[in-house]
């Protein structure tokens, strides 16, 4: 009975280690459970600020271009969907003409409104669809997706005369904004580099046409 007794007490014993050995381990899950909320709260709220900061780095805060930090991304996104679709992508260098100038004249401020006021015209000409990338302190450049050579050259000089029905105003005067732009056509299996020196080099065919022109 003695022995029968030890051993019933015995068992008691084990039972509530084992309850408390449950209680513990839940706890410490519980516990885990909340740890991995946390952290996977903190994870989303990091995601997102990362989120913030990458589309406050694609904008160009002065003018409302794409920044030039977008140019890489956006062109990569371009070139693929030209592969995918096999239709024409085109791009423009657009140089604002005697920017400086204008700047030691009336002040940067009014260079600043200059260039804010051109991209608003250019998103008014370009597409949904296409890109306008601030490339320069006075240089954009604008993607043109499914778009032939002849057509781009078109729209920019579409864009030139939007520019002389929409006044630059700056303290009551009235501005005229004029550009060099040069537009040539991406060719498959080219680098981006080598497309962007060939609008560069249309761009110096434009200047030296007289400015406000646009070369080919």
């Amino acid at each position: 009975a003695i022995d029968l007794k030890l051993i019933l007490e015995k068992l008691m014993e084990d039972t509530r280690h084992m309850q408390l050995d449950m209680l513990r381990t839940r706890d410490e899950l519980i516990k885990t459970r909340q740890q991995a909320d946390a952290t996977q709260q903190r994870v989303d709220e990091l995601r997102h600020h990362l989120r913030q900061v990458s589309e406050q780095t694609r904008d160009d805060r002065l003018t409302g271009a794409l920044s030039h930090r977008a140019l890489v991304e956006t062109f990569s996104e371009e070139q693929e969907q030209m592969m995918q679709s096999g239709k024409p992508l085109c791009l423009v260098l657009l140089d604002v003409d005697n920017l400086s100038e204008l700047s030691s004249q009336l002040g940067s401020q009014a260079s600043d409104d200059t260039l804010t006021h051109l991209v608003q015209i250019i998103k008014t000409v370009i597409r949904q669809g296409d890109s306008v990338i601030r490339y320069g302190s006075e240089e954009f450049l604008i993607l043109l997706p499914d778009t032939l050579l002849n057509t781009a050259a078109d729209m920019m000089r579409r864009l030139q005369r939007e520019l002389t029905k929409r006044f630059f105003m700056n303290n009551n005067n009235r501005l005229l904004i004029t550009f060099s732009a040069g537009v040539t056509q991406y060719l498959t299996n080219e680098s981006r580099e080598q497309a962007l020196d060939r609008a560069d080099y249309a761009v110096f065919l434009a200047r030296k046409q007289g400015k406000n022109q646009v070369a080919v």
